[in-house]
């Protein structure tokens, strides 16, 4: 405890500067210590106010560019992989038990959240990894996609969804800010540039949608869908998806998961 009181105080040396900033959001007892004597006394503070003066810089340090985490990987032990495993957990990613032990569970989750959020997929919790995993901006794992209704026929076949529910997909605001539509329902209508999978696995599209392409998400709809085909699909936006092209560039685009698909 001396040692990790000793680190502490280093710490807040080293952020003198930023001391006054962060005295609005301190406990208002480290706050009248800092003002009366212009140091902290960390010893007369209990392990919670510490724990939020911990906190506190910590933010402060990572709002200055600072990385405070470090490389974990399988066979790893410790509090930084349970952290690590609860913080996959709650982004959906993690179903395993909290065991601090880095695990190949845990690298199967970690693999996962790397290839939603762009990262380098090897399945090992970089530095640069952390930073993402522990941020606002990390992107969860969607959730199951319900069970889809697919229309065969016309554009007047059936359906159990509600069409007036879908509206029609802005591009350009979409790709700007992916994150402030999530799960918006949209109608795409367009034809098929590209079909991978099958129907045991079901179809990635890539569809086109007035010039602009979507990555969609389609389960076995029944019947093969071949390239060209005009579909309306009617989808929820979740993300981005970047592809390489065959001229080896990394290109992003929507992702979208199908609720119905009308073959028109």
């Amino acid at each position: 405890m001396k040692k990790a009181f000793i680190c502490l105080t280093v710490i807040l040396l080293l952020l003198a500067p930023a001391v006054p900033a962060m005295m609005e959001a301190a406990p208002d007892a480290v706050a009248e210590d800092a003002a009366r004597t212009g140091e902290i006394d960390l010893s007369v503070y209990s392990i919670e106010e510490l724990i939020d003066l911990q906190t506190l810089i910590q933010n402060e340090l990572i709002g200055r560019g600072y990385n405070p985490y470090y490389d974990l990987d399988r066979n790893d032990k410790g509090e930084s992989v349970a952290r690590l495993q609860e913080r996959l957990q709650e982004l959906g990613y993690f179903s395993g038990n909290i065991s601090g032990k880095y695990d190949s569970v845990t690298a199967q989750a970690l693999k996962q959240f790397e290839k939603a959020n762009g990262l380098k997929n090897d399945g090992k919790a970089s530095r640069e990894d952390q930073m993402v995993l522990f941020s606002a901006d990390a992107i969860a794992k969607p959730a199951p996609a319900p069970k889809p209704t697919f229309a065969p026929g016309g554009s007047d076949a059936p359906l159990d969804i509600d069409p007036n529910e879908y509206g029609t997909l802005d591009y350009s605001s979409y790709y700007r800010n992916p994150e402030n539509h999530k799960n918006e329902k949209v109608a795409l209508t367009g034809s098929v540039y590209q079909v991978m999978g099958s129907r045991a696995n079901g179809f990635r599209l890539l569809f086109t949608v007035g010039g602009n392409n979507v990555y969609v998400i389609v389960p076995d709809p029944g019947y093969n869908i071949m390239e060209s085909d005009r579909l309306i699909i009617y989808a929820r936006m979740n993300g981005t998806y970047t592809y390489t092209s065959t001229m080896h560039a990394e290109i992003t685009v929507p992702l979208a998961y199908a609720d119905a698909v009308v073959l028109r």
